[in-house]
């Protein structure tokens, strides 16, 4: 199991402060690998997704006090990688709720901003499609928003939801 996965096993079973322990230890292993092979793309986006991932948790936490420098961080270490502006979305939405009202507003229209940024691009037929925007936890603190509710029309017309299966015909 790789340290990763460990860490969100923790934090799903409730065991928060080990959770965390660790994550400070995967971002030590990621810094000390990066620091040997700065070059490769793998270890870069790798090293970036930790960090998202960590970045996340502590908004959640209401830790936010450079939300802003490291959402910039992550989004520089990995432009075009769509995942990686979503989880940065979700950061700065989740810490949004524990922000300074001036920060506030710009964190969350910042997040609707990356969030709508990725309807042009095949994203949202993946996993994170409306069902999983709809129920992801950290975007509540947008639903409210004008913007928000723009996006999230948008989103149900480019991607409108799959068609359930054909039921079986009974038999007779």
């Amino acid at each position: 199991m790789t340290l990763n996965m460990e860490v969100r096993l923790l934090a799903r079973l409730g065991r928060a402060d080990e959770a965390a322990r660790r994550r400070v230890e995967l971002l030590a292993a990621a810094d000390v690998i990066l620091r040997a092979t700065p070059d490769v793309p793998f270890v870069r986006r790798t090293a970036a997704t930790h960090r998202a991932a960590a970045l996340v948790e502590r908004a959640r936490a209401g830790d936010v006090p450079d939300l802003g420098r490291q959402a910039d961080d992550l989004l520089a270490a990995d432009p075009q990688s769509a995942g990686m502006r979503y989880n940065v979305a979700c950061a700065l939405a989740a810490g949004s709720r524990h922000a300074h009202p001036f920060d506030r507003d710009r964190w969350a229209a910042r997040a609707v901003g990356l969030l709508a940024g990725l309807l042009d691009g095949p994203f949202y037929r993946g996993p994170t499609d409306a069902p999983h925007v709809d129920a992801d936890p950290d975007l509540d603190p947008l639903r409210d928003r004008p913007d928000f509710r723009a996006f999230r029309a948008e989103l149900g017309k480019r991607f409108p939801p799959a068609a359930p299966p054909p039921r079986p015909k009974p038999e007779t």
